[in-house]
């Protein structure tokens, strides 16, 4: 029934705002991606087992761990309560890149340089390993090499491009300075901080790849598994018992703590649009401004574009952002249900030739407490001085 379901979902001639299975997606609309895969379901839990590693949660993170342990051969039982990447990880837009929210000038001046190339050398190891893998495996997710271009929000100053510029290359990036932003139209004439050998792929074909090479290696998945009682020993799933030497939870945010851990993070919410294009109109790359700073949000919300592949005349252009904290979407008198209208008049004033909007979703993205009072003083103290 699911399959046919997204089946129908799948064509590309009807929008998708219709709600769908909760076993498919944790959020109210389909994204691209769940639209364009089948669910990727694996057998129920029957009985009580033991295992070595427990690892709970079927997103790109329980996978990649579950792939690296059962590859060293280690007996791994990972436990999904829905269906493969049925959560956050199906609502991404599949940017794999090394270009941080959080500018390397920044990271430089917190932490030093040794570390700021620490963040950064580990960002390209992760894409270099997705390659690698993909190629290992033979997993045909559309993973591509592409340029990264990060250009200016209106509202900011060349000297933050300026800076970011110098701060990665002093930690070894190989970007560039480009005077205009390549394939935008709004933008021919302003500058463009250019990151080289960037990545993008299909976010759940590649979960199905990882997943069946997981089960390949000897490893075992359940979906509609729900974990619950977790302890040092392991868990109760289904009803049933999981013993485990060790366990990884690996949901979005831990679900067997759920005081400490939420007490640390903030949630903020992000929309996604897509919709067709002529196949060739623009290259394959990823695309961010720089964020706006003059917004209240502490994250300074900017937007995010790619392509991705869908036939053989019409690639989809996919793009996100009006991010707000999780809750409180009223607070700039811009409703939920408003903001991916916002954001199709952007996408439509940097991309005038994208056709009707076929989907929209939503994600949700968590920020650590720290990092967000951090940019709260810093914020302060910058408004301070300039009253000075």
């Amino acid at each position: 029934m699911y399959k046919d379901a997204v089946n129908n979902y799948s064509d590309m001639g009807t929008s998708n705002f219709e709600p769908f299975e909760s076993d498919i997606t944790s959020g109210k609309n389909l994204s691209y991606w769940l639209a364009s895969n089948a669910p990727i379901v694996y057998k129920k839990l029957e009985k009580s087992i033991e295992t070595d590693v427990l690892i709970i949660g079927g997103g790109i993170a329980g996978l990649t761990t579950a792939y690296c342990l059962a590859a060293s051969g280690q007996k791994v039982t990972l436990v999904e309560d829905s269906y493969i990447g049925s959560g956050e990880t199906g609502r991404t837009t599949a940017h794999l890149t090394c270009a941080l929210d959080d500018r390397y000038s920044e990271l430089e001046k917190i932490f030093g340089i040794e570390k700021a190339q620490l963040a950064a050398n580990s960002h390209v190891a992760a894409i270099d390993w997705i390659e690698q893998t993909v190629r290992r495996e033979n997993i045909d997710c559309h993973f591509r090499r592409v340029p990264g271009c990060l250009f200016l929000h209106p509202n900011d100053k060349y000297e933050t491009l300026e800076k970011e510029y110098e701060a990665t290359r002093r930690l070894g990036l190989p970007t560039q300075m480009l005077s205009a932003v390549p394939g935008i139209s709004d933008e021919e004439e302003k500058p463009c901080l250019e990151f080289p050998d960037q990545a993008q792929f299909h976010i759940l074909m590649y979960l199905k790849g990882l997943a069946d090479a997981v089960v390949r290696l000897g490893g075992e998945i359940y979906t509609s598994a729900k974990a619950e009682d977790i302890n040092k020993t392991g868990a109760t799933v289904s009803g049933y018992q999981i013993t485990a030497k060790h366990i990884v939870v690996a949901t979005n945010t831990p679900v067997n703590d759920l005081v400490t851990m939420h007490t640390k993070q903030f949630p903020y919410r992000t929309y996604v649009i897509a919709a067709k294009i002529k196949k060739g109109r623009l290259p394959y790359a990823l695309w961010w401004d720089t964020g706006d700073p003059d917004s209240k949000w502490i994250t300074q919300p900017y937007h995010y574009v790619r392509l991705a592949e869908l036939d053989e005349d019409h690639d989809i252009l996919i793009a996100g952002g009006e991010d707000h904290k999780t809750g409180q979407a009223d607070d700039e008198d811009i409703p939920e249900e408003e903001r991916f209208s916002k954001l199709e008049q952007w996408v439509r004033s940097q991309f005038p030739e994208i056709g009707e909007v076929q989907y929209k979703w939503s994600g949700q993205a968590l920020m650590a407490v720290n990092k967000t009072v951090n940019k709260t003083v810093n914020k302060r103290k910058k408004s301070i001085l300039e009253k000075v």
